[in-house]
């Protein structure tokens, strides 16, 4: 082999080389970082899911307190059945949310490990490729 060929050789592996590093700092950034942005959404999560409770909890205490101390306000009873079916309602309509919610996921992780699947098929079918192009120019 040639010095200039050599030369162009070297120069490319040093090329790949730093690019190699850069994705590998990435992907390891990336593997380290995850998990502290799971932590931090988790506790995000939490924490409104704590004060959207303690908001409705506490209007609820409020009106309840207050109807009890004006007696101005007294539900019949058609509004206090519709007001159990709603809430049934809710609760049925939030576990159908969550199902859904649940399922959309898994399949998106299907279809996501199916693609890291067929990546590598791929790049197999592309190497094979580029060797057949290239016997094409260079000497036997």
């Amino acid at each position: 082999m040639s010095s200039k060929n050599q030369t162009v050789e070297k120069q490319s592996k040093d090329n790949f080389s730093a690019i190699e590093q850069g994705y590998n700092k990435y992907f390891i950034d990336i593997e380290q970082s995850v998990p502290r942005f799971q932590h931090e959404f988790f506790n995000l999560q939490n924490e409104y899911y704590k004060a959207w409770k303690n908001i409705v909890q506490t209007n609820i205490l409020l009106q309840k307190e207050f109807v009890n101390k004006t007696e101005l306000f007294n539900l019949p009873e058609p509004a206090q059945k519709l007001i159990e079916s709603m809430n049934e309602e809710f609760a049925r309509a939030r576990s159908l949310r969550d199902n859904i919610s649940i399922s959309t996921i898994d399949v998106v992780k299907k279809n996501i490990k199916m693609w890291n699947d067929n990546a590598t098929i791929f790049a197999e079918y592309n190497k094979k490729i580029f060797q057949f192009w290239m016997s094409a120019f260079t000497k036997s």
